[in-house]
């Protein structure tokens, strides 16, 4: 997965688009349906590589972890991380299951509960990329 945006890989989902979610159904509704996607990305035949240049954050970052691999440049305004846990949102699409799977339970409580962010060589040396 490539993003054909300089300097973005996925900055995660727009905060906006939460004020038109009405119900608790909404909000249900739409998570189910970002699990189930991501669940085929995951679970596919074909291998999916997230080739992470840029922000890499929330639901931009629970896309990455779906994929098999993960790589990312060196670029100076690559960061990885779920800051949506900084406005009281948890992660809706996996990313509370599958960092503390790549990369240990005591790295990934770091990232969950501050919303920490990574630069690509420290996600390397933790293991959130290969």
């Amino acid at each position: 997965l490539i993003s054909g945006k300089k300097d973005n890989f996925i900055a995660g989902a727009d905060i906006k688009e939460l004020s038109r979610m009405k119900t608790v159904e909404d909000g249900a509704n739409a998570s189910k349906m970002g699990q189930d996607l991501l669940a085929r990305v995951a679970n596919s035949k074909k291998p999916f590589i997230a080739a992470i240049n840029g922000s890499c954050l929330g639901g931009g970052l629970e896309v990455a972890l779906h994929c098999q691999y993960r790589i990312a440049t060196a670029n100076p305004k690559t960061k990885l991380g779920l800051p949506e846990v900084m406005l009281g949102l948890l992660p809706g699409a996996g990313g509370t299951q599958r960092l503390p799977a790549a990369v240990g339970l005591r790295n990934s409580l770091d990232m969950i509960l501050t919303g920490k962010q990574l630069k690509a060589d420290r996600a390397k040396k933790m293991g959130v990329v290969h």
